[in-house]
């Protein structure tokens, strides 16, 4: 966390000198004991939640974007296309993936991929609609969700 609070306090002085990097090591080293006191953890807990941010959640990010960047590409092609290929496809899944948390990514993810969309989520049932038939061929078996599911058997173990 300090240094966290060290790149806060060195974006928002916008430059770089040797004064206002000493005040910033200063300040945020005082920022962060102050921190830890407040809600109550240690440096010990924050490096922990920081292991499984690079863990988990980086890796996550990654399959996430590529899959964005294959659905432009795949929507690009669609639009080019002079046949039009559109095949609408609405499916309801259950979802595969069992907290609340991972549920959320999975439906913030869909709705990030172009060409699909949520428009129901009730008890890990979802409804989808997708703007191709194709996009929705496996779609609970997919690379987020398979990474979502390892995040949820890593932290539950």
């Amino acid at each position: 966390m300090p240094v966290l609070f060290l790149f806060f306090w060195v974006t928002l002085n916008g430059r770089i000198t040797v004064e206002i990097v000493v005040l910033g090591v200063f300040i945020s080293i005082m920022m962060s004991l102050f921190t830890y006191r407040i809600l109550g953890i240690s440096p010990k807990n924050e490096l922990t939640v920081w292991k499984n941010y690079f863990t988990f959640f980086i890796p996550y990010v990654a399959v996430l974007v590529v899959s964005i960047i294959k659905a432009n590409f795949l929507m690009i092609r669609l639009i080019l296309s002079p046949q039009g290929n559109v095949s609408p496809q609405i499916i309801y899944f259950n979802s595969p993936v069992k907290t609340g948390f991972s549920r959320i990514l999975l439906t913030y993810s869909i709705m990030l991929t172009p060409g699909t969309f949520i428009f129901e989520l009730e008890e890990g049932c979802f409804g989808v609609h997708a703007i191709q038939k194709d996009m929705t061929v496996d779609i609970d078996k997919t690379n987020i969700v398979q990474k979502l599911q390892k995040i949820e058997e890593k932290i539950d173990a």
